[in-house]
């Protein structure tokens, strides 16, 4: 069946590459555009994973930056606290068949790479050791390993900074810009690199790098988390919040929006409310 699909490849390829960037709510929409000794490179908050909750999702993250109190803390409140839901909330693959897209171009053989913005030691802007293995544990409970994949030999002394496992750890840097620096002295010249990501700009920016280089591109503008979260309804977000910090569990959408219309404060009240309930300290990535 794959083999067919390198086959159809080559008759989307030439009018498809005109296009350069698509945008697609299914991940499987990729497949027609497989093709042979070409680069993929999947982004993965909200393209390869998201979290079932309104809480920590992206309209969440959104919402909730301009609504932080000020504490006097030695940590940033934003960073620690998407990074204490990240790991209290247990993460599934945006679709069913996300693994499995995976795991078919692995086992065909092909380059396929995880490329986060995430830092190998950095969390948003907090410096702090582990995201790399918390990353690899997240995508390994979906099914999901990147050391599956056979990496070329002219890839194989990537800069250990950014790459560990199959994953590239942009670092917050732009992922072109660092698409450019780690290429820049390796002789890799794939036939097309294939890039996902649910941010355009992230697309935009490879897309530059790539065509500087001269390589065939197709970038796709995933956006079925988007596509997913069009209702997000922060007091729904907030109550998964309160059984986070207050009971240790959390509970799903359906089971907090039938709680909504028990709660009288505003949305951005109710939230402070629950900082006020708990000691913030406990919210320290350092501990």
């Amino acid at each position: 069946m794959f083999k067919k699909m390198i086959l159809i490849s080559s008759v989307f390829l030439t009018s498809f590459l005109q296009a350069d960037i698509m945008e697609i709510t299914d991940i499987d929409d990729i497949r027609p555009y497989v093709a042979e000794d070409a680069l993929y490179l999947f982004d993965i908050d909200d393209t390869l994973i998201d979290n079932p909750f309104s809480l920590g999702s992206p309209p969440w993250r959104s919402w909730v930056k301009s609504k932080l109190p000020n504490y006097n803390t030695n940590f940033v409140l934003y960073d620690a606290l998407t990074l204490f839901i990240a790991k209290n909330a247990p993460y599934k693959t945006v679709e069913p068949s996300t693994a499995n897209l995976i795991a078919d171009l692995q086992n065909q053989g092909h380059a396929v790479f995880a490329f986060t913005a995430r830092g190998r030691s950095q969390w948003y802007t907090t410096d702090i050791e582990g995201v790399d293995r918390f990353t690899q544990e997240q995508l390994h409970h979906v099914g999901i390993d990147f050391k599956n994949t056979m990496i070329p030999e002219e890839l194989q002394s990537l800069e250990a900074a950014y790459f560990c496992d199959g994953i590239i750890f942009a670092q917050h840097i732009k992922k072109g810009d660092l698409l450019k620096h780690l290429f820049k002295d390796l002789k890799y010249i794939p036939s097309l690199i294939i890039f996902v990501d649910d941010k355009l700009d992230q697309v935009q920016s490879v897309e530059a790098a790539v065509k500087e280089a001269g390589i065939p591109f197709i970038g796709f503008w995933y956006r079925r988390s988007e596509s997913d979260r069009k209702n997000f309804n922060p007091t729904v977000a907030n109550i998964q919040l309160e059984f986070l910090l207050l009971q240790e569990e959390i509970i799903n959408d359906d089971a907090a929006l039938e709680l909504v219309k028990t709660k009288q404060s505003d949305p951005s009240t109710y939230f402070k409310e629950i900082l006020e309930k708990i000691d913030i300290e406990r919210l320290s990535p350092y501990l």
